[in-house]
């Protein structure tokens, strides 16, 4: 993931797939502070806002939340680069659409299972596996929670 260009925030995705959420949260506010550029503030607000939500933090997942989403909107108008366009889309992706984000679907999960309707729980618990697999190394200890969760 490093690649050609070893940055802060490619340590601190580095550290979010092998479950270092507090490394992870220490590059991201490391390359934030460091890079002013608007695509570096919005992914590391994206970063931020998925370690606080895996550290169950959700009032500073919402607010990096909201300085990713308001980044896309405002400062990110200028980038014509191909590939950091699509690297903010996968973003925009990972946060706000279903598809993606296996939180939505944990979270209903738990709704559900407060609500005794274990089976919802166990469709949600399935469809955020799933994105889990498709977006984590196979030995991910979030899979492994999601699994011990169902």
């Amino acid at each position: 993931i490093v690649g050609e260009n070893p940055t802060y925030y490619n340590l601190a995705e580095l550290f979010y797939r092998l479950g270092d959420y507090d490394r992870s949260e220490r590059y991201f506010k490391l390359h934030l502070k460091y890079r002013r550029r608007p695509e570096d503030i919005v992914l590391c607000h994206a970063g931020l806002s998925k370690v606080f939500n895996r550290k169950k933090n959700s009032e500073l997942q919402q607010k990096h939340q909201v300085e990713a989403m308001q980044g896309l909107q405002n400062q990110t108008k200028g980038i014509t680069d191909p590939k950091l366009i699509q690297e903010l889309e996968t973003a925009r992706k990972q946060l706000f659409d279903e598809n993606e984000n296996c939180e939505i679907h944990i979270l209903r999960a738990h709704a559900n299972m407060q609500n005794k309707r274990d089976d919802l729980a166990l469709v949600d618990y399935t469809k955020a596996l799933t994105i889990q697999k498709r977006q984590l190394p196979s030995d991910h200890p979030d899979i492994g929670r999601t699994l011990f969760q169902m």
